[in-house]
């Protein structure tokens, strides 16, 4: 059985249950090597256990067993991780293969159903839990983006016809942006209150958090006339645009009026559809993806002016990037695409496939707390834990094209969002 934990991937808590803490580093015990093949075949002579809590009740866990914790029930596997195996039955059974196991998976997670995201069954047999909740929003527009700012107290989206929002005491509200007839492609968030929109006509705005002054939105850009459906936002005063017709520029956002410098080295009848950077010890990486496959790699954000483009090995559609540091190195970059596609860049700068076992289009792909997710087409979403290669399909309950997504941290609270099609918004 190939194992996956949800909870060991976002050691997350939903908004319903804030006080979960699930296979993190911190609540594992150590194991000696020595005590490997043992866990292996199911026996404990390694000393292996995981320590559980679950909204107020813990309990310790053997190697090997999995056991039904106020309401949930937990497996303590290999290692000493911890897998959730979803709700409990109605029995309170502690057998996992009781409880169509199979759908938590990852080599037999019935990846026929991930291209809806049902949770009705596939054969009549007993309904499968959705790895997802879906919040409400009342509206049926569109979801375009989603993005928190860096202390993760604002959480914004956008969508079509100029729907901008932003989370407020209770709840969500307008983002006071002014009237926009446009889709709303993109929006990227930085320190406090600031936080910069762009377009499907090309329009860009910008709003910027002043002591003791309201807060206003500034119109940027009137245009280049063509969407802008990419940002990236490396360091304050610099915001990249990317877009439809080769669109790619850097925007000085203090000048005034804020300027917008063309970036050479992308071909004009490239669509740049996604756009991520990191930084490093030396200098800040970002790179855009695009239609025909296009791969284009800035090496300094802070002064460079030219995109090297990279062979991805692929003419499909890239839509989103994802480039990743860790101590200041850069850690990996990942790109998905139309028809499953998704790429990983080696060390040595070389792109490679990576099996998502779908071909459904995906859209979006961002970070989780201990690995990443993408997400989709017809209510995909697919997790990969750190460090491992394997693509795992989540339930998300919703049929509806999957856009954007955020993981937020605070001292209390992890959750991830995702946002669609529809007004379609899950958390967990």
């Amino acid at each position: 059985m190939t194992l996956f934990s949800k909870r060991n991937l976002l050691c997350s808590a939903s908004i319903a249950a804030l006080s979960l803490a699930l296979g993190c580093p911190s609540s594992r015990t150590s194991v000696d090597p020595a005590g490997d093949s043992a866990r292996d075949s199911g026996k404990n002579e390694g000393g292996c256990s995981c320590q559980i809590e679950f909204n107020g009740v813990s309990d310790t866990l053997e190697c090997g067993v999995n056991r039904c914790v106020n309401g949930e029930q937990f497996e303590c596997a290999v290692g000493a991780r911890v897998n959730d195996l979803g709700h409990c039955d109605d029995a309170g059974t502690t057998d996992a293969g009781a409880k169509d196991a199979g759908t938590k998976d990852a080599g037999t997670a019935d990846a026929g159903t991930v291209d809806g995201g049902n949770t009705s069954p596939p054969d009549g047999g007993v309904p499968v839990q959705a790895d997802w909740t879906r919040n409400d929003l009342g509206i049926t527009t569109d979801l375009t983006d989603t993005a928190l700012n860096v202390d993760n107290s604002r959480l914004y989206l956008v969508g079509a016809s100029g729907l901008c929002w932003v989370t407020s005491p209770t709840g969500f509200a307008l983002c006071g942006l002014p009237p926009v007839s446009s889709r709303l492609n993109v929006v990227r968030a930085l320190l406090d209150d600031d936080a910069v929109v762009a377009a499907e006509d090309g329009s860009v705005f910008y709003r910027s958090f002043m002591p003791g002054l309201p807060l206003t939105w500034k119109k940027l850009l009137n245009g280049p006339t063509v969407a802008v459906r990419a940002l990236a936002w490396p360091t304050p005063g610099r915001v990249y645009l990317f877009g439809d017709s080769g669109l790619a520029r850097v925007m000085d956002i203090y000048s005034s009026p804020a300027t917008a410098t063309p970036l050479d080295g992308v071909p004009p009848n490239v669509s740049l559809h996604g756009a991520s950077a990191t930084e490093s010890l030396d200098k800040n990486h970002l790179w855009a993806v695009g239609t025909g496959g296009t791969i284009a790699r800035l090496d300094d954000v802070e002064s460079g002016h030219t995109l090297v483009l990279e062979t991805s090995g692929t003419t499909a559609t890239l839509n989103a990037v994802l480039a990743q540091d860790e101590a200041g190195d850069l850690k990996a970059v990942t790109a998905v695409g139309n028809g499953g596609l998704i790429l990983v860049r080696s060390a040595a700068g070389v792109w490679s496939q990576q099996a998502s076992g779908i071909s459904t289009d995906l859209y979006a792909i961002f970070q989780g707390l201990n690995g990443i997710f993408a997400t989709g087409a017809h209510g995909v979403v697919l997790a990969r834990n750190e460090g491992e290669t394997l693509w795992i399909p989540m339930k998300s309950g919703v049929d509806q094209t999957l856009r954007a997504g955020a993981l937020r941290v605070t001292v209390s609270t992890v959750n991830t969002f995702i946002a669609g099609d529809t007004g379609t918004f899950l958390f967990r």
